[in-house]
């Protein structure tokens, strides 16, 4: 879980998101930056945690035991058929959203890494 949640382009992707604020002097001063940054890295990080942990645990519980699970359409209906509609849809719209998560970080990540290497923002 650890791995899955502290990811490289993720640090890269925070620090960049975080940049600007740190910049500015009337809400980050030296003083305190250090402990701001720590607040929100430890924040972001148990947020993360806590939806990958809620995730596993839940994907656990549905299909432990079931062989028969090979594909994502599996999953939501092992899911549905043991914990429920609603359950399905919400494992459902939370596979999406990590999806479009990791797409959009990924990619907010890149432009960081390549602003920083060509001097130039993309």
């Amino acid at each position: 879980m650890i791995g899955a949640t502290v990811m490289p382009h993720a640090v890269y992707a925070h620090s960049a998101l975080t940049r600007d604020g740190k910049r500015d002097p009337r809400r980050r001063t030296p003083a305190t930056l250090p402990r701001t940054t720590r607040i929100d890295v430890v924040t972001a990080m148990l947020f993360a945690g806590t939806i990958n942990i809620a995730m596993l645990l839940l994907a656990a519980s549905a299909l432990a035991g079931r062989a028969d699970v090979t594909s994502f359409e599996d999953a939501h209906r092992a899911a549905s058929d043991l914990l429920g509609p609603t359950i399905g849809i919400l494992l459902a719209a939370g596979l999406l959203a990590a999806g479009l998560a990791s797409t959009s970080v990924g990619r907010y990540a890149g432009g960081v890494i390549m602003e920083g290497q060509f001097r130039r923002r993309w």
